[in-house]
């Protein structure tokens, strides 16, 4: 029953994990196989207060797939909200429109985060 339990846990780990690595792989071979949806990303993502010199426009433009594709991989895709509007936003896709899917995958999130940083016990700051 212990070493169950264990499983149970790894597995469960592993089910979130792989939800948050589908949806980082798709928002981000879409975005940069797709030039349309790449530039839409470009002219929608939040940059914060990015500014840039005109005399460096062309050294910006010239790297901006490595900017975005940085970008991509920055974004953590367990935070469901953030990404449900990226998927809004850029690909114009609603995701996870059920507020009831969105408060358990949140939670569900939550627990794998337990899980994996503290063996499942919860943080009693946290809840």
């Amino acid at each position: 029953p212990e070493l169950q339990e264990y499983f149970n846990r790894m597995i469960y780990a592993n089910v979130i994990a792989s939800m948050e690595a589908y949806l980082s792989k798709t928002f981000i071979t879409i975005v940069l196989n797709d030039d349309a949806i790449f530039w839409q990303f470009v002219n929608r993502f939040d940059w914060g207060k990015e500014k840039i010199e005109i005399e460096k426009i062309k050294d910006v433009y010239d790297n901006m797939p490595i900017r975005v594709q940085t970008k991509l991989t920055e974004v953590l895709y367990h935070n469901l909200p953030k990404v449900r509007a990226m998927y809004q936003k850029i690909l114009e896709i609603d995701i996870l429109q059920e507020e009831t899917d969105m408060t358990f995958l949140s939670k569900s999130v939550d627990i794998r985060h337990d899980l994996v940083h503290r063996n499942g016990r919860k943080n009693s700051n946290k809840r």
